[in-house]
């Protein structure tokens, strides 16, 4: 029984994997991950990308354009942002329209198990899924829609069942999410 539950999450991954590639989510499972700095198009921020594999891969903000005096959260000597909550073992991640806010999943086993938004002109985030009492979490995000405003992820979570065996269970989910509307960025170029 427990291989089949096995079998059957890996279907589920992989499928999950699959569609994230072509919807612009970003998957940095291990074999995926690639030390990069990745530039957010139409926007003044790039992610820095850290593949760091037996403890996690890892992310970080960095404010890359010309700033000016500052702007938002941001600051000339204060150019890189990253919080242990949203950027320790990340699964996937994407960025919305306007470059303006980011969705990042994480696992537990090196991070907080969770999805994230982060608002990256005011340097602010929250976390937007449900609090699991349970061990094992890891979330991928695998699909936004951002005409509707919903965001769906799948989680994966460990159940000890009382014949002593650890059960995987992964299920999909839906979440509602919100985008204030947003000004366009200040060009001090």
């Amino acid at each position: 029984m427990l291989r089949i539950i096995f079998f059957v999450s890996l279907i589920i991954f992989s499928t999950t994997t699959c569609l994230a590639k072509n919807e612009n989510i970003i998957s940095i499972g291990k074999e995926l991950c690639k030390q990069n700095i990745l530039k957010i198009p139409e926007s003044p921020f790039a992610l820095l990308i850290s593949c760091e594999y037996a403890q996690g891969n890892y992310l970080g903000v960095i404010y890359q354009d010309t700033m000016g005096p500052g702007f938002g959260g941001w600051y000339v000597s204060e150019r890189f942002w990253q919080e242990s909550a949203w950027s320790d073992d990340v699964k996937t991640f994407i960025w919305s329209p306007s470059g303006k806010y980011l969705f990042v999943s994480t696992s537990e086993y090196y991070g907080e198990g969770g999805i994230y938004q982060l608002d990256l002109v005011n340097k602010k985030f929250k976390k937007i899924s449900p609090n699991l009492e349970l061990f094992g979490r890891e979330f991928v995000i695998t699909h936004i829609d951002f005409e509707k405003n919903i965001l769906f992820y799948t989680r994966r979570y460990e159940l000890s069942k009382e014949d002593g065996l650890t059960e995987f269970v992964v299920d999909r989910k839906e979440l509602k999410i919100e985008l204030p509307p947003t000004k366009p960025y200040p060009n001090f170029n």
